[in-house]
């Protein structure tokens, strides 16, 4: 009987998510607020990949060729996913597709994995995990924004899955691997999204510490071990997180593009705001896109936060219902957050202003509620209250978003751009949002008329063609005549990085610069008559120490497993 309704729930969740993300696939191409640039982005990340590129840093077929360091500042996780799942589609679009249906099936089940291991309840963890799946915000991330925050809260149960295995486990080996796939998916979830990430670590650490505190007794190899996993997880994601935080000083990164005092949506946006495909605008007249947490939800909250007050006047301490509680006030804090009460907390903790809209935390609030929810059902005891609630709340949560689940077709006449990816990258290379933001601070994008090679001197023609190009290569062939050239430089249609290029000019290894965000090259560098300039995107010093700090994390936990083998603790 067990393993019978096991499988029914199993085919529930399943059924559950395809149908949630049956619009992926109803257009051979639809359109989101971001899923030009992604196509763009992940095109370039097949070539740069292809080109040897590892880990990803450079996107040389953006702003026109010139190139920006994109994939050192946004979530490359998703990006390698879409390579990965180039290989076998051979298409970019399908690529992208295949990792948001996949992000929500693992999302889902793992969820509910992560809620059964807890709660020891599969139907308290099974509506948790159909609430998490049907929110509104969910929807706007794959069907409007298009954005990869929704890979992000893929990985975030698989996470706490494995913490949660991890600390159930009797043997010594079982709670070693779970520390390291926890500790594995917790580096993927950093690379994920930086922002989702930033703010759902801490409650990681906050799951973590709260087990300790339930598991009195763990030995102290355990406890070790549990902290060196969390640790790893920044460890074995250092490559990205460390460079992004640290060369952002060389780029554009740090001026906002939003002010988030204009973004807050109110209370009743919240409680429900029509659905739509287009933006958040400044103040709430105007915007186009629906804020709603999700009548599935607001019913939860507020169940729950009326059988707290019951059981607070009853004068039951809440340390009996630990988890409940703590998800209560993650989910009241997070939805605080988004609303414009918070705003004397946005001014006083700068950190939230990076993130320029409030109300992606709502993810961050379904996330809470969901947990909740499965955590609280299971404390009802009575199955004439607990069946009703289950099922209400799960009908709620579908009929509520029975209109979110669709994309939008490309428009007829702009259809070309997204079959021909080549000139989708130079449409979407006008785009401020993910080109011209990791550009130097100083610089300009390129544009179709940007010159191979012109002279620092105003109004000096320079007379060169292009030899071969790639993402991460390119050569350029130019005539110098020094005794008739007045400028003092050449400046190369390259966005500047420094430390970033290995530049030769005739074989030999040349300095670069920086000439109004564009590589530029001395004259005294160059021979008089023909040069062949040549250029390959390497790494930055900080860049080359935090991957081997990635490795040398990876490396760490393969010393354990040995050491371990070696003692004859476990038995492999």
């Amino acid at each position: 009987m067990k393993k019978f309704s096991s499988l029914v729930i199993f085919l529930i969740l399943v059924s559950a998510v395809v149908w949630a993300g049956k619009g992926l696939f109803k257009y051979s191409f639809y359109q989101t607020h971001d899923v030009a640039r992604h196509l763009a982005r992940s095109y370039d990340a097949i070539i740069s990949i292809s080109e040897g590129q590892f880990p990803l840093r450079w996107s040389g077929l953006l702003n026109y060729q010139c190139g920006t360091p994109t994939f050192n500042f946004y979530f490359p996780g998703f990006y390698y996913l879409v390579a990965l799942a180039f290989i076998f589609t051979k298409s970019v679009m399908a690529s992208i597709k295949i990792v948001s249906f996949l992000s929500l099936l693992v999302g889902t089940l793992f969820f509910y994995l992560w809620m059964k291991e807890e709660t020891r309840d599969k139907w308290a963890a099974l509506g948790g995990s159909l609430l998490y799946l049907y929110a509104p915000y969910t929807f706007l991330l794959v069907y409007v924004r298009g954005s990869p925050e929704y890979l992000s809260f893929g990985v975030i149960p698989v996470v706490l899955y494995f913490y949660a295995k991890a600390f159930a486990a009797k043997k010594d080996l079982s709670f070693l691997v779970a520390c390291f796939l926890a500790a594995t998916a917790g580096g993927f979830l950093a690379i994920s999204h930086n922002i989702v990430s930033m703010f759902i670590m801490p409650i990681i650490l906050l799951y973590i510490l709260l087990k300790f505190w339930q598991s009195r007794g763990l030995k102290l190899h355990k406890i070790i071990l549990v902290l060196f996993s969390f640790i790893s997880a920044f460890g074995l994601g250092a490559f990205f997180i460390f460079p992004a935080l640290l060369e952002q000083k060389f780029t554009q990164l740090a001026i906002p593009i939003f002010n988030y005092w204009d973004h807050f949506p109110t209370l009743g946006q919240v409680i429900y705001s029509k659905w739509g495909f287009g933006d958040s605008a400044i103040g709430v007249v105007d915007d186009a896109m629906s804020f709603q947490l999700g009548f599935a939800q607001w019913a939860v909250l507020l169940l729950v936060t009326g059988w707290l007050l019951i059981n607070i006047i009853k004068k039951v301490f809440l340390t009996k219902y630990l988890w409940v509680a703590v998800f209560w006030v993650l989910s009241l804090l997070f939805l605080y957050l988004v609303l414009p009460w918070s705003l004397p907390v946005w001014k006083n903790v700068s950190v939230l202003g990076t993130i320029q809209f409030s109300w992606r935390l709502l993810g961050i609030c379904v996330f809470a509620i969901s947990a909740l929810f499965s955590f609280w059902l299971s404390r009802i005891k009575s199955k004439l209250v607990y069946w009703p609630i289950l099922i209400g709340v799960v009908l709620l949560a579908f009929l509520g978003n029975r209109n979110h689940l669709l994309t939008q077709p490309v428009l007829e006449n702009e259809l070309p751009l997204y079959k021909d990816l080549d000139n989708l990258c130079i449409n979407c290379r006008k785009v401020p949002a993910y080109a011209e933001t990791t550009l130097p601070p100083d610089g300009m994008s390129c544009y179709f008329t940007t010159p191979l090679v012109e002279s620092s001197k105003e109004g000096e023609n320079v007379s060169a063609k292009e030899l071969a190009r790639g993402s991460t290569f390119g050569s350029i062939e130019t005539e110098i005549n020094k005794n008739k050239f007045k400028g003092d430089k050449i400046i190369l249609n390259l966005s500047y990085f420094p430390e970033i290029f290995n530049i030769k000019v005739n074989k030999k290894n040349v300095p670069y610069g920086d000439c109004t965000g564009r590589v530029c090259l001395s004259v005294n560098d160059l021979d008089n008559g023909t040069n062949n300039v040549s250029w390959k995107v390497g790494e930055t010093k900080l860049e080359n120490f935090f991957d081997y700090v990635s490795v040398t994390f990876l490396g760490a936990w393969v010393c354990i497993f040995v050491y371990l083998r070696v003692k004859d603790k476990i038995k492999l």
